[in-house]
């Protein structure tokens, strides 16, 4: 793997990752698994910024008896604001459109997933967080006992040292 950042200005900058992985798989066909990303951040203000970007690449699945790997192309974007000086709102969402590659005698299947969430996050030091977190995830997919609509909630806190 290997990528550039570039600051396009003081507070905008780009970047960019390219690599690939070689499997050798016992069974099925050897494969360059490559990857790709393209970002950009925008800081708009103190601890507040924008990231957008795009990602390809080839993953494994959660279900390895059908499938070897998946194709996924990968939008995503996320907003970072200070409410005030000790409390941050975030919020991200990612599209992913993916073909799911069939091993041999099972056919590949097409699948789109939603993943969004939303945070407040509470920074009372230097060392310690607390977060309050809703997120959402939606898969529709070609083969009916793969798709998934979730909703999760959940309260945190973090010490980083």
């Amino acid at each position: 793997m290997a990528g550039v950042d570039y600051d396009v200005a003081r507070k905008t900058s780009v970047g960019a990752r390219l690599g690939g992985e070689r499997r050798t798989r016992e069974g099925e066909r050897d494969v360059t698994a490559p990857y790709a990303e393209f970002s950009a951040k925008h800081d708009y203000a103190p601890k507040s910024y924008l990231v957008g970007g795009y990602a390809y690449t080839l993953e494994e699945t959660s279900d390895i008896v059908r499938f070897t790997d998946a194709k996924v192309h990968r939008i995503f974007a996320s907003v970072q604001h200070a409410v005030s000086a000790l409390v941050v709102a975030s919020g991200s969402v990612t599209y992913e459109p993916s073909r799911l590659q069939g091993r041999r005698g099972f056919a590949g299947i097409d699948e789109k997933t939603l993943r969004a969430g939303v945070a407040l996050t509470w920074l009372p030091t230097k060392n310690w967080s607390a977060s309050a977190t809703y997120d959402h995830d939606r898969v529709r997919s070609d083969d009916p006992s793969r798709r998934l609509r979730r909703a999760r909630v959940a309260l945190g806190a973090t010490f980083a040292f």
